[in-house]
């Protein structure tokens, strides 16, 4: 498992990935280059981690039902899909169990971000044992074992967005995709060892178009964006360090509850 990330913009949601999975070998995982974005249909992305094998599994699954997604996402057609990955997932499961005992439940997150003309986007989480949610209301979704970076920093970042009066699911999509480039490339430079590769991104459109962003423009637009968001971030510490000879900041003079000085800092 690594890292998806999706992000609601005012123009479409964007869906990033890193490029890494482990496969099991005879003396024990070898990293690969692995695709975890995929255009399901017109209007449709299926992302997914967690055990490559079930998530190839969940994406033939899912595949039948891509033109009723496209149509839109209706209560029949999601109880069908969660069905038929319940149907498929479960058996193989019980098979990956006779091999790992260690195995509590079906090791896969899927993700399905539906567009459509009209421009109502949805964002549908599925896990492995069939419980599903939106992430519509929220703005943003993470999957896979890095997640917990991913959602701590784009909680902060809201947040601070909301205390300027400002929305992160208003920014347009480019933007959103410099967030989510920021995230997945951040995380990669962690050095936690389940992230890693390169980054692969996707959009869906106002319109319900699906595209992936090229090579040229990862590599050049959105990694020179971010770099110099970086640097900025160190300009604005600097000045920020620079102005603390303005306040009546004495360490040593700091004292415990009791009024008597800590001894550490005297």
């Amino acid at each position: 498992m690594t890292l998806i990330v999706a992000l609601a913009a005012k123009d479409g949601v964007v869906v990033a990935s890193d490029t890494a999975a482990a496969i099991g070998v005879e003396d024990g995982e070898m990293r690969v280059d692995c695709r975890k974005i995929y255009k399901l249909g017109e209007h449709t992305i299926f992302a997914a981690t967690g055990n490559v094998g079930m998530e190839q599994l969940a994406i033939r699954v899912i595949k039948p039902f891509s033109k009723e997604l496209d149509n839109g996402l209706v209560l029949s057609v999601r109880e069908k899909i969660l069905e038929a990955l319940s149907t498929a997932i479960i058996p193989e499961f019980e098979r990956i169990k006779l091999v790992d005992k260690d195995a509590k439940e079906p090791d896969v997150e899927i993700l399905l971000v539906i567009g459509n003309e009209q421009g109502n986007n949805r964002l549908w989480y599925i896990d492995g044992d069939g419980g599903d949610r939106f992430g519509d209301e929220y703005g943003f979704v993470c999957l896979g074992s890095c997640n917990t970076a991913a959602m701590s920093f784009l909680n902060n970042f809201s947040a601070e967005m909301k205390r300027h009066g400002r929305d992160i699911t208003k920014l347009d999509a480019l933007t959103s995709s410099l967030i989510a480039y920021r995230v997945v490339t951040d995380t990669i430079h962690s050095g936690l060892s389940d992230v890693g590769g390169g980054v692969d991104i996707w959009w869906v459109g106002k319109d319900g178009a699906v595209s992936q962003l090229s090579k040229d423009e990862l590599n050049d637009d959105l990694q020179t964006a971010c770099k110099l968001w970086l640097k900025n971030e160190l300009v604005a510490f600097e000045d920020t360090t620079a102005t603390l000879s303005k306040y009546a900041i004495s360490l040593p003079s700091i004292r415990t509850e009791k009024g008597v000085r800590n001894k550490s800092l005297a």
